[in-house]
């Protein structure tokens, strides 16, 4: 694999500066129940399924997918949940309206930014998953979804080739609407640290397997990873599991959870940096400021498993310019007060999903 470029910036977007979570979920829904709480965001702290009863009946999609996702263990603290309303002719933005919506809430709440996205429905009306799966990317989160119900191995392997988005994972279940994976998935994954678990070969509690044929499954894993696809839910050794921990882009989906927290926590410790001190100077000490605040990140990060470590010290190489060089190079961002050409190459922490064994038979009698 080759150098891949993460860029990492502290002027912000259209959006204020908020602290980075990585393990709280959105359920967004569309349910047409009219004792449903409708276009509120809902934060509910874990397993208070008695309080999403009051808001959300136990017949809607919203309430049995935050079910399937609290059954998990371990599972996140806190789930939000924001159900858009839909005329009887559905737009196909509805979905990613609601999405910006809910982000809208969240600030007004003064919550914590959530991570996750599961929309309970699998592609209500043509077109929602991509449209859902566009936005979602465009804000820097990562969706779960599931197949609608009824799709072919193949139809879904088009549809992730369609999305072919490494902030999308794409479940491939015969019974999604029941059985939700996607759910299970998120509920598991948004419980455990971050660089901490791939998806392969995930038991999900409550959730059964799904009744593909080999041949299907043959058609969802064909060369992966490294192409779009979906990940089938289904019985390996007799027990129920997803196989395989890609996105619909073909990488690998705790990598895409890694590279987001590197991003959040180096704006955090930059930000935190200039909030410290009364100044960070344009000398030798302010540089070493820089690079102390960005090794403090890359630290945690060897800890969590997202960085390699050899003998106990982290792999990665941090090179701040000096000032001959920005004056030689770059005068501009001396005027600008702008020091963009700081360059860490990290070499991130990857983990054993396959295994090819060669067993020779040795015959002699000596």
């Amino acid at each position: 694999m080759g150098i891949e470029r993460i860029h990492v910036s502290v002027i912000d977007g259209t959006r204020p500066f908020a602290v980075s979570t990585f393990n709280i979920p959105l359920i967004l829904g569309t349910s047409t129940d009219p004792l449903a709480v409708k276009d509120t965001l809902k934060v509910y702290s874990s397993d208070d399924l008695t309080a999403i009863a009051a808001d959300f009946p136990t017949t809607t999609a919203e309430y049995k997918t935050a079910v399937k996702l609290l059954a998990q263990d371990p599972h996140p603290d806190l789930v939000y949940i924001y159900s858009i309303t839909r005329s009887s002719t559905p737009a196909v933005t509805d979905l990613s309206d609601g999405l910006l919506a809910a982000m809208d809430a969240v600030e007004a709440a003064k919550v914590s930014p959530f991570y996750f996205v599961v929309p309970t429905e699998h592609e209500e009306i043509a077109g929602d998953t991509e449209e859902l799966s566009d936005a979602v990317s465009a804000n820097t989160q990562i969706m779960v979804t599931a197949n609608e119900t009824g799709k072919t191995a193949a139809e879904i392997k088009a549809l992730c080739e369609d999305i072919n988005s490494d902030r999308v994972v794409m479940f491939a279940h015969t019974a999604p609407d029941t059985e939700r994976p996607d759910a299970g998935c998120v509920g598991y994954w948004a419980g455990m640290p971050v660089g901490s678990l791939t998806l392969d070969t995930k038991p999900f509690n409550s959730v059964s397997a799904a009744d593909w044929k080999s041949a299907d499954i043959a058609t969802l894993l064909a060369n992966t990873p490294g192409v779009s696809s979906a990940i089938p839910y289904v019985k390996q050794a007799g027990v129920a599991v997803s196989v395989g921990s890609w996105t619909t882009a073909g990488t690998y989906a705790d990598l895409r959870r890694c590279k987001d927290w590197l991003v959040a926590k180096m704006k955090e410790a930059l930000f935190g940096l200039k909030l410290q001190n009364p100044k960070v100077p344009q000398t030798e000490h302010g540089a070493t400021m820089i690079q102390h605040c960005l090794e403090g990140v890359l630290n945690r990060a060897a800890d969590l498993g997202i960085v390699q470590q050899r003998a106990g010290v982290g792999r990665w190489e941090v090179d701040i310019p000096t000032l001959a060089w920005l004056a030689a190079n770059d005068p501009q961002a001396l005027a600008q007060r702008h020091l963009r050409t700081i360059r860490i190459r990290v070499w991130p922490q990857g983990a054993w999903e396959q295994f090819t064994v060669l067993v020779y038979l040795n015959w002699s009698l000596e």
